[in-house]
C-alpha cells in the first residue's frame, strides 16, 4: 500500500520545536534582525496527511446477498502540523493485490468492492473521536481478472489480409492487414528476421503492417 507507513507527504516550517501529531523537526533555521542581535529560529517540519491502513480479515454482503470473507483497508486523511482542517486537493494512493489464482487460461478471479468513506473528529489532534460524524458506504459490480496467459493470446499478432505488390524481378511488397501489430512485432522471410529496427518494415498502425 502506498503511502506507506512513515511515508511523508508535507514540509512545512514552524516556530515551535515540539513534535506536532506525526510530524517530526528535522532541521533548524535561524533568521538575525539586520537592526538588532535578535534572532529566531525556526523549525522545517516533515508530516503525513495520508495514512495507510491495514484493517486485516473481515465479511461483507456482496450484491448478490452473498457473505464472503474479506481484506479491509483503506487511507487516512487527516490535517497536519496542528491544523484544524483537512487540505482540500486530490491524494493519489493505490494498493497492489496478489491474487490466489493458477495462471492458466481459464482461472478467472472475481473480485468485489464495498468502498466505505466518511469523517471522525478528531481530539488532541492525534486519537478519533467513538463513531464516524457522517460515512457513505458503496457495493461496486464484481470485476472478474482473467489470467495473463488469457490476456496474452488475445495479444498476438492477428492476419486477416495479406496483399502482395512486386516492383521488381526480385522484390515484392508484402502488405498485411489485421490487428495487435504493436512495437516489436517482427517477420520471419526464410532465415531472416526483420522487425523495426530493418528499413524494410513499417507498421504504420496497429491494424497494419508492411515489409
Amino acid at each position: 500500500m502506498l503511502p506507506q507507513e512513515k511515508t511523508f507527504n508535507v514540509a512545512a516550517i514552524s516556530d515551535k520545536s515540539l513534535s506536532v501529531g506525526f510530524a517530526v523537526p528535522v532541521s533548524v533555521v535561524s533568521l538575525g534582525l539586520a537592526a538588532s542581535d535578535q534572532k529566531q529560529s525556526f523549525f522545517v517540519y516533515r508530516d503525513a496527511d495520508t495514512i495507510a491502513r491495514y484493517d486485516g480479515p473481515g465479511r461483507f454482503s456482496t450484491l448478490d446477498k452473498e457473505a464472503i470473507e474479506a481484506t479491509s483497508f483503506g487511507w487516512s486523511f487527516r490535517p497536519v502540523l496542528g491544523r484544524d482542517y483537512v487540505e482540500p486537493g486530490i491524494r493519489q494512493v493505490f494498493v497492489a493485490l496478489a491474487l490466489d489464482e493458477n495462471d492458466t487460461p481459464d482461472a478467472a478471479p472475481t473480485l468485489y468492492f464495498s468502498i466505505k468513506s466518511g469523517w471522525r473528529d478528531l481530539k488532541d489532534r492525534m486519537a478519533a473521536k467513538e463513531g464516524v460524524a457522517s460515512s457513505l458506504t458503496t457495493l461496486a459490480p464484481k470485476l472478474i481478472i482473467p489470467a495473463n496467459k488469457t490476456i496474452s493470446e488475445k495479444l498476438l499478432p492477428v492476419i486477416d489480409e495479406i496483399s502482395l505488390s512486386p516492383f521488381s524481378e526480385a522484390n515484392a511488397l508484402v502488405s498485411l492487414a489485421g490487428k495487435n501489430y504493436f512495437s516489436g512485432t517482427a517477420v520471419l522471410i526464410g532465415d531472416q528476421v526483420i522487425n523495426e529496427s530493418n528499413p524494410q518494415m513499417f507498421i504504420p498502425s496497429n491494424q497494419a503492417l508492411r515489409s
